[in-house]
């Protein structure tokens, strides 16, 4: 105990000099991640707070992730004090079967429990993840999960489909993913009670009450430059983009970043595509021209053509977009724009 504890008093060490190494100004948005950052004690996770504090003010949303099993009240505290806006909890099931299998230790009563106690300090922008295609999951339970969270009157919820990587537990366990058409039965489901609750669903996996989006999200999604510090963090600066390694010998040594890349105009084109029309509202045809110098709708008229009769896509008011089917079917639609 006493290594992990002097483990993470020196990652955290390195960590602030990797962020005054990049010095960002005039922040936006902040995000805190990579996992469960409310999984350090509480004085470490002060610490944390301590350390990215110089470079908040200002920021419309500060975001941190945060584990139902391990989130205090006195971290809650710490969070809020520190100017913490907005708690994003993972929180994948409610149903106690579901979450042993997956290895998790928390129910529906301390989701509920925790979720009260960060209301009560003060957090009015709560967001929770849901996974389907877990072990032992059925379109009931999911049924009951969907319920559930929305009953807690969060303001945003994403919703992601299992991925089994190789080399996983999961993998290792013989478990599958499920098919596209059971996929399908669990997102339309999710869909339509979300839209039914007031939720607009402005990203393919992400819904959210009127004027609660995830605004730092967007800057992914928009394929806007970011700064990320960390182990394993992956930034997007003056098109280079850059992981940093995982290794932690490594990265306590000062070593930082393991690979960069620079992301050609090609590349950008692509990823704008591939990023942009996750978002609802698509993109814009102005800025489209002004960033890749040549007019969408040209430049796509063979493909866009041949995807017409499927519905797959609207353009209006100067906006490409995907339709609802077309987000559905997000890979196909690309598969003929990339």
């Amino acid at each position: 105990m006493l290594y992990h504890r002097q483990l993470v008093d020196d990652y955290l060490l390195i960590l602030a000099q990797e962020l005054d190494f990049y010095h960002p100004a005039d922040l936006k948005t902040v995000f805190i991640g990579g996992g469960t950052p409310t999984a350090l004690d509480e004085d470490q996770f002060a610490h944390l707070l301590d350390i990215v504090a110089p470079y908040v003010h200002g920021v419309k949303e500060y975001s941190i992730e945060a584990n139902i099993e391990n989130c205090t009240h006195t971290k809650l505290l710490l969070a809020k004090k520190h100017g913490v806006n907005r708690l994003s909890f993972g929180v994948q099931s409610f149903n106690r079967e579901v979450l042993t299998r997956a290895g998790r230790k928390h129910d529906r009563a301390l989701v509920e429990k925790v979720i009260a106690d960060a209301r009560a300090v003060g957090f009015h922008n709560i967001s929770i993840d849901l996974i389907y295609g877990l072990p032992a999951q059925t379109l009931d339970i999911w049924a009951l999960d969907v319920a559930t969270a929305l009953s807690l009157q969060i303001e945003h919820l994403s919703a992601y489909s299992l991925i089994v990587e190789p080399n996983t537990p999961f993998m290792q366990r013989g478990i599958k993913q499920i098919d596209e058409d059971v996929s399908r039965q669990y997102y339309d489901y999710l869909l339509n009670e979300a839209r039914r609750h007031g939720y607009e669903r402005y990203e393919i996996s992400s819904f959210a009450k009127p004027g609660f989006e995830s605004q730092h999200n967007r800057i992914y999604w928009r394929n806007q430059y970011y700064f990320a510090v960390g182990l394993g963090a992956s930034g997007y600066l003056n098109s280079y983009r850059y992981i940093n390694t995982r290794k932690i010998k490594d990265y306590l040594k000062g070593f930082f970043i393991a690979s960069k890349e620079e992301i050609d105009l090609i590349q950008q084109e692509q990823e704008y595509l591939l990023l942009n029309l996750r978002l609802k509202e698509g993109f814009s045809l102005q800025e489209y021209q002004t960033l890749f110098g040549i007019d969408f709708l040209t430049r796509y008229q063979k493909s866009l053509d041949l995807l017409r009769p499927y519905q797959l896509y609207e353009c209006k008011d100067e906006r490409f977009y995907a339709t609802d089917e077309g987000l559905i079917k997000l890979d196909y639609l690309l598969t003929h724009l990339v």
